[in-house]
């Protein structure tokens, strides 16, 4: 069994629920990881919060950066 923090509304930290899962054995092509510590970040609660999608609408140019480049080959 592991445990998950998970939420599936938006709003304050009291959303936030405990589950317990049932993750099994990996498959062939697959690896187990267990994680022993985790982080939150500022986005994290303005997601949770659902203020992500008015961040994700912001756009911000460097005052240096007059006419940037993008290189639009592909990475490989």
């Amino acid at each position: 069994m592991s445990r998950a923090i998970v939420f599936d509304a938006y709003g304050p930290p009291d959303v936030l629920k405990i589950i317990d899962l049932d993750v099994g054995v990996p498959r062939r092509e697959e690896v187990k990881v267990v994680v022993r510590s985790a982080g939150v970040q500022p986005f994290d609660c303005l997601f949770r919060s659902g203020g992500a999608g008015q961040a994700g609408r912001q756009t911000h140019q460097h005052p240096a950066v007059s006419n940037p480049v993008v290189n639009a080959d592909p990475v490989i």
